[in-house]
């Protein structure tokens, strides 16, 4: 996970992860399987899943849930940048989380520990594309 400020605020960027809601796994009716590569999965204590326990998703089902995008400066580069994804609370909403914290885990296994109110206040996206191309792993 990388942050990055927009007007001041601290906005994390989410990509390549996986969440786990705090709190045990239910049974629930199952999402859409997924058509292509999983690139998300949660788990924890959400009603919507499609795999076991989990709820797996495909670039496909993520970009459905519709995107927003922002224009920020970083460190890593000289100009502005522009990122797009979907914000963490409409995927959140989707799979039916219940909880207080979520346990982010990247592919490079790097992981935190973020308050669920967090992506109430701030709009906190899982990034797919940078400047309107799809990101690498």
């Amino acid at each position: 996970m990388s942050t990055y400020s927009k007007l001041g605020q601290v906005v994390p960027v989410l990509v390549g992860l996986a969440f786990v809601i705090a709190a045990s796994a239910i049974s629930a009716p199952a999402l859409e399987l997924p058509k292509g590569q999983p690139i998300l999965r949660i788990s924890g204590n959400i009603t919507e899943v499609n795999a076991g326990d989990v709820a797996e998703f495909d670039l496909q089902m993520i970009e459905a849930l519709g995107a927003t995008q922002f224009t920020t400066m970083t460190p890593w580069f000289d100009e502005p940048i522009t990122f797009e994804g979907v914000l963490i609370r409409k995927i959140l909403k989707y799979v039916g989380a219940k909880g207080n914290k979520i346990l982010v885990t990247a592919l490079n296994d790097y992981s935190s520990t973020l308050p669920v109110e967090d992506f109430a206040k701030f709009d906190v996206i899982l990034a797919y594309k940078r400047n309107g191309k799809y990101m690498n792993i």
